[in-house]
């Protein structure tokens, strides 16, 4: 066996840990600092970041060597890397996104149905509402989960194993955001923009004569319906008994609990072909979050379908905001400028 010690990567990687140390200071009295205050004191946080580390660094330079590649005139013999390159291409090109702006979008949306939002509730029909589908749209084309988070993972208790694992959906302003609908007394100016930049992104989505006032109250609407949300939500402080939320069902199960969506046809449209026998075997699942199932099947039952339907749109085109050009990237500054009281 090769000596590891000799090696030219233990040299580099020891000449790189050495350098990190601090070795003036004691490690009894402070190992951090004795550990990694050279790295600490050579690399400051840059002002565009709110962190730095060995990890960042690498991946700063990872990037920038990618950069560097796709932005070069080489043709590569790969077909796969000449399509990343022209992929790349195009969403750099910011005279074109800027051009086409939310059209894509707007036919990806009326290719599928009727956003009531925008092409009027007159034109919106009750009877066509099938959530099934408007969810299946949503994750199939631009992989969104709403109100149920769908996935698969290890089975923690027999690692040999993957699971189709349904968990309670995340709120539109993200993970652990649950707080900010239901203290308002604290968070109010966060929902505030939010309701703004919610209008002003579907003004600019839309690029139609669309009544403003008829615009915010739908999206009063979309609020509401996410509040009544947020208060079923299992706070993440009580996520933390994992022999609770280990709750192992079959497929059958899953429509039971939350019968409003066709799992069976849900999980057939948004899964590979060569999965479709084992989908149709009832397989064992897991359902981390049994009673909250529940809870959204009864909200969503009791939520005007019309509602339903924008918001489930609205939280589509939100996954597209890389491509509708610099104006929305203005939009989103109303909510990320936007900060709370500490």
């Amino acid at each position: 066996m090769k000596n590891v010690g000799s090696t030219t990567g233990y040299n580099i990687a020891s000449y790189f840990l050495s350098k990190a140390m601090n070795i003036s200071v004691d490690p009894c009295e402070d190992f951090f600092e004795f550990t990694c205050g050279n790295w600490i004191a050579n690399h400051p946080i840059p002002s565009h970041k709110s962190a730095y580390s060995q990890f960042i660094k690498v991946s700063d330079k990872v990037h920038d060597k990618m950069r560097e590649i796709f932005d070069s005139k080489k043709v590569f013999g790969s077909k796969i890397m000449n399509a990343l390159k022209t992929m790349y291409s195009s969403c750099m090109n910011k005279d074109e996104l800027n051009r086409i702006g939310a059209k894509g979008l707007l036919r990806s949306i009326r290719g599928n149905g009727i956003w009531p939002m925008l092409d009027g509730d007159e034109k919106w029909r009750r009877e066509d509402y099938d959530l099934t589908s408007l969810l299946i749209q949503a994750y199939k084309v631009r992989g969104v989960d709403v109100f149920i988070a769908n996935s698969v993972s290890l089975d923690k208790r027999n690692v040999s194993r993957r699971l189709i694992q349904f968990d309670q959906g995340d709120l539109a302003l993200g993970e652990s955001t649950r707080d900010f609908y239901l203290d308002r007394e604290r968070h109010g100016a966060k929902i505030e923009a939010y309701r703004k930049f919610l209008i002003e992104k579907f003004l600019q989505d839309a690029d139609l004569p669309i009544n403003r006032t008829k615009v915010a109250s739908d999206v009063d609407e979309l609020i509401d319906l996410e509040t009544k949300w947020a208060k079923i939500i299992v706070p993440e402080e009580d996520r933390r008994d994992f022999s609770k939320m280990y709750n192992l069902r079959r497929l059958s199960d899953m429509q039971k609990l939350m019968p409003l969506v066709d799992w069976a046809r849900f999980l057939h449209s948004v899964a590979p072909h060569v999965v479709h026998g084992y989908l149709s075997s009832n397989p064992e699942i897991l359902v981390v979050e049994i009673d909250y199932m529940r809870r959204i099947a009864e909200l969503l039952h009791l939520t005007d379908p019309r509602i339903i339907t924008n918001y489930v749109y609205m939280r589509y085109t939100f996954n597209w905001e890389g491509e509708l050009g610099e104006r929305h990237e203005d939009i989103s500054q109303i909510l990320t400028s936007t900060e709370d009281p500490g």
